[in-house]
């Protein structure tokens, strides 16, 4: 694969929020899109990440296929409720 590995975290929680943060500092990888529910989460994963996507519905982060890797960080049920 050319160029770096790319992630989007679906969940901006303590998780979520400190895994960001590694992809971001890690040579190699790229932090692309982070998906969150809340509006206040939301609103901090823009303000803590401008330039990437950030959106409320996993299944669109899951459709723009800019990822090449996908990383949960909310409890199962969260996912369950979006169905």
């Amino acid at each position: 694969m050319d160029g770096p590995v790319k992630f989007g975290l679906i969940g901006y929680g303590a998780w979520g929020q400190c895994h960001a943060r590694a992809i971001a500092e890690t040579n190699g990888t790229e932090l692309v899109a982070i998906c969150v529910k809340s509006d206040s989460s939301r609103d901090k994963a823009k303000a803590d990440f401008s330039g990437i996507a950030v959106y409320a519905d996993y299944r669109e982060l899951v459709a723009e296929k800019t990822s090449t890797r996908l990383i949960s960080f909310c409890p199962r049920f969260f996912i369950t409720k979006w169905h």
